[in-house]
């Protein structure tokens, strides 16, 4: 309870094309100042990050009670990356890409717990399709931020927030979603598309002027 789940593009897609809500039904962003997407706002131009909403006393918001009064994910097959592999986060950097490690949340069990030990097996998939989903996320960020980088003149006007999930909603329809089972050949070619998209999938920011 209270902790912030961080969503990408494709967990966005994935909830809120299966589920069928709008991303601000179930999501918020904020300025972020370890990476993220470019956008304009009332604060300048910056980067952005998502993230899932809560509910009331920091519940997540896509939490159901049980009449045993405990809460269980609502969207269990859909629920983000984060949630998957957790007490695990996946960490992007440039020296080292996507690594995996133990979060310092409180709630997470210490190293040699009985707990512990019985889930790092388990998780084994989950981990691996976190750190995918993330490398794809990443991926479509740095594509739009090269393309607004390279726009003529980016302003509030042609760079409002939603934006970039308008656009990145766009893209993950044509990528399709990740195939169960080995999905390499998917993300490759997944990167190859990504690399060629332009600001024309999101026409209202591709031509205002």
């Amino acid at each position: 309870m209270g902790r912030k789940v961080y969503l990408h593009s494709l967990d966005v897609y994935r909830l809120a094309s299966v589920v069928g809500l709008d991303w601000q039904d179930f999501a918020v962003s904020h300025p972020s100042a370890d990476g993220g997407f470019l956008a304009d706002t009332d604060l300048g131009r910056m980067t952005h990050r998502v993230r899932l909403r809560q509910a009331y006393e920091g519940q997540c918001l896509l939490a159901v009670g049980t009449p045993e009064r405990t809460l269980h994910c609502g969207v269990n097959s859909l629920r983000p990356s984060a949630c998957r592999i957790y007490p695990y986060h996946v960490q992007l950097s440039a020296q080292q890409p996507y690594t995996v490690a133990l979060g310092n949340d409180a709630a997470c069990p210490s190293f040699g717990t009985r707990w512990f030990q019985a889930q790092v097996d388990a998780l084994g998939d989950d981990v691996d399709a976190a750190v995918a989903d993330a490398a794809l996320g990443a991926r479509v960020e740095a594509r739009w931020n090269e393309l607004v980088e390279a726009s003529s003149s980016p302003t509030p006007a042609t760079i409002p927030l939603p934006a970039f999930l308008r656009w990145a909603w766009e893209l993950h329809r044509q990528l399709g979603l990740p195939p169960p089972g080995d999905r390499g050949a998917w993300q490759l070619a997944a990167y190859r598309s990504i690399g060629e998209a332009t600001l024309a999938l999101l026409p209202v920011v591709a031509t205002a002027s």
